[in-house]
């Protein structure tokens, strides 16, 4: 039976699950272990304890007690990367991809934990970044940095997480899926996205391995999405990389928001207006939305490297708007005390020098 103990009667030679012992099911032992090792009174054996708490929370799918529990281990030990991946679990994405960022700065950091927390990192700085620009902030407006922000950091931790990761890890795939669609959205790639055939070649590998061990993958929102961009890039660059140039440069000006009534007609007028041939856009323009890029792709937006720092913690990288400035130099941003502290030892430097 899957979870539960199991031994053989050396008389019978029957497999038994009833083993005398005051818990049938091994995730019912955990909270027994936690308070043995907690009887030790040992530093070590605390943590160890608080952990083996914290994963009894997560199979009873508790997260706030083991949010609760993993807060107040970080006052005893704040470089246990454990606690951080407790935290990253909350429903609050900001809160979780804050403690994912940082969790990922820790010294005590296992495998299993690193690859989740990156994992909890892209999901939430993407779906956070979607979020803002799908509230259609003005190009280059604080909003708009900070959504861009978001979807560049879900990018890094994708890339790192992807070279770095087993094949065979459980969150391959959906890490994949939001790589090869951040790669798409941000980055300057040519119409046979061949920059992407490394990715694809990975998720080939995580679909078979998949199969193997008798688990298809899921068609979730995310698989699809990337399969059918994948599917019609090429096809669509070809198509509407110009008129995408036109309407990026010509929308603010001559399009008017319908009502329902006279949305068709309307969207018929702007379009009307519109020039469609081709012609050159200002070299120096800081934001072209829709801007053929020179692989011949379709480059959704150039971003300054500079302003997007401003939306980034000096330390952990966590991308928020609400960063606190160092008050020497008041030029790097931290996400708190913590994340400051941490930089001290190599941002002194240069902080003085201001």
């Amino acid at each position: 039976m899957e979870g539960s103990f199991q031994f053989q009667d050396p008389v019978t030679g029957r497999w038994e699950t009833d083993a005398h012992l005051p818990f049938k099911m091994w995730t019912d032992s955990l909270p027994l272990c936690a308070k043995a090792l907690r009887a030790k009174r040992k530093p070590q054996d605390l943590d160890l304890a608080d952990i083996v708490e914290i994963k009894y929370c997560i199979t009873r799918q508790n997260y706030r007690d083991a949010v609760v529990i993993a807060m107040k281990a970080i006052e005893r030990n704040p470089h246990q990367g454990y606690w951080y991946y407790a935290i990253s679990m909350a429903h609050d994405p900001v809160k979780g991809l804050k403690a994912a960022k940082q969790g990922l700065k820790c010294t005590q950091l296992t495998p299993f934990v690193k690859y989740q927390l990156m994992q909890r990192a892209v999901d939430h700085a993407g779906n956070l970044g979607i979020e803002i620009l799908q509230q259609m902030p003005d190009v280059g407006d604080q909003k708009w940095y900070e959504g861009i922000a978001f979807l560049h950091s879900a990018l890094e931790d994708a890339k790192t997480y992807i070279s770095e990761a087993p094949p065979d890890n459980r969150n391959m795939k959906n890490v994949l899926y939001w790589y090869i669609l951040l790669m798409v959205t941000i980055n300057d790639l040519s119409p046979d996205l061949h920059e992407l055939e490394s990715a694809r070649q990975k998720l080939a590998i995580a679909d078979e391995i998949m199969q193997i061990v008798g688990s298809p993958p899921p068609l979730t929102h995310m698989r699809l999405t990337q399969a059918t961009v994948l599917k019609y890039y090429k096809e669509s660059i070809a198509r509407f990389s110009s008129l995408s140039e036109k309407a990026g440069v010509e929308c603010s000006d001559n399009f008017v928001n319908p009502t329902s009534e006279e949305s068709e007609d309307k969207m018929a007028t702007w379009l009307a207006k519109l020039d469609l041939e081709d012609e050159k856009l200002d070299s120096k323009e800081m934001y072209r939305v829709g801007e053929e890029s020179k692989s011949g792709g379709l480059k959704l937006v150039s971003v300054d490297g500079d302003s997007l720092s401003l939306y980034r913690c000096g330390w952990c990288g966590n991308p928020s708007a609400s960063l606190r400035k160092c008050s020497g130099c008041t030029k790097i941003r931290y996400c708190d005390v913590h994340c400051q502290k941490s930089a001290w030892s190599s941002h002194k430097k240069a902080c003085k020098k201001e």
